[in-house]
């Protein structure tokens, strides 16, 4: 994975535009995609067994991937798919971001909360974890085609 990739999260099989949106304008020449799924149901301090990775990909997460395989291979663009456990997404997306070096950190709208609700979420997971060396542009769309951004600074 190169430095300056893009991390897409996806959670929702049938919520997946913004990973469209960004596989449409992407040049893989130039920039990598990441789909990261955090998976809410396994808790994030398991071992690393083969009893454990299919745990993490559950039924769900086979079918946000498969959806995500359909898509990419449609668009003719690859990507790189990432599974994870854990119960604060927000906080496994942003260091996970800092960990594969991507300048740009992609998100749908949820559906638990407002988009404004959300904003406030990252705002606040960014500045509890003060390890960020570089500014990444977190961007949150609230359909295919309108998205907001925000800019992470490190502290």
């Amino acid at each position: 994975m190169r430095s300056g990739n893009t991390l897409v999260a996806a959670c929702d099989p049938e919520h997946l535009e913004h990973l469209q949106a960004i596989l449409e304008k992407n040049d893989p020449k130039r920039t990598d995609v990441v789909v990261m799924l955090v998976n809410p149901n396994v808790d994030q301090d398991i071992e690393k067994t083969k009893d454990d990775a299919d745990r993490v990909m559950d039924s769900r997460a086979i079918r946000v991937f498969g959806k995500t395989v359909h898509i990419a291979e449609r668009l003719g663009k690859p990507l790189a798919l990432m599974a994870v456990p854990g119960r604060n997404p927000y906080e496994l997306i942003l260091e996970a971001a800092r960990h594969l070096h991507s300048s740009r950190v992609v998100f749908g709208k949820s559906s638990r909360g407002s988009i404004d609700k959300q904003k406030r979420d990252l705002s606040r997971v960014w500045r509890q974890h003060a390890q960020h060396e570089s500014e990444v542009a977190v961007e949150i769309f609230r359909d295919q085609d309108n998205s907001e951004v925000l800019q992470f600074r490190p502290t």
